[in-house]
């Protein structure tokens, strides 16, 4: 009979076994939970970090795209700038005012003059015939300022308009 009878610490023993078992099997439990958990932010983890270096490889690609073509307007800008740089002329050289042939014609209506009236006339006509606005003449000594008017030089100080001015030291 001793063996039918249960032992009082066998009991005891065996109930904190079953006691311990279920807590080892809760606590495995909670360690099972705990690594899936652990296990899935693991697989986020890769997963959002894969996402992420696609999103910046797209982004990349698109900026680098973005810069290419911005790269080849400007060139293709410069090119036609330079273009029109290279079929650039220059404006013609400004034109004298009295070319050389004129200049000789009027010294030789000068030199044909005999008297100083003449000479102040045709100084006078030369000056209104090459369209400057003042010329300045030495005749004999005498300096005149002829402002592009025929007034005679015989004309008395007087009546002789500002025209023609005497000019009495240069």
């Amino acid at each position: 009979m001793a063996e039918t009878t249960p032992n009082p610490i066998e009991a005891l023993v065996n109930e904190a076994r079953e006691r311990l078992s279920q807590e080892i099997s809760a606590q495995a439990a909670e360690l099972e939970n705990v690594e899936k958990s652990f296990r899935e932010v693991r697989d986020r983890q890769k997963k959002l970090q894969e996402e992420f270096e696609q999103q910046l490889n797209q982004i990349a690609g698109d900026s680098l795209k973005t810069l290419r073509a911005r790269q080849k307007r400007l060139e293709e800008t410069v090119q036609q700038q330079l273009g029109e740089l290279g079929k650039y002329q220059p404006p013609p050289p400004p034109v004298i005012a009295a070319p050389l042939d004129k200049l000789l014609n009027s010294v030789r209506n000068i030199i044909t003059a005999t008297l100083p009236e003449q000479v102040m006339e045709v100084l006078a006509e030369e000056v209104e015939r090459m369209g400057v606005r003042a010329a300045v003449f030495d005749v004999r000594g005498k300096s005149w300022l002829s402002r592009s008017i025929r007034t005679p030089p015989s004309a008395t100080p007087s009546k002789r308009p500002a025209m023609w001015t005497r000019i009495s030291t240069l």
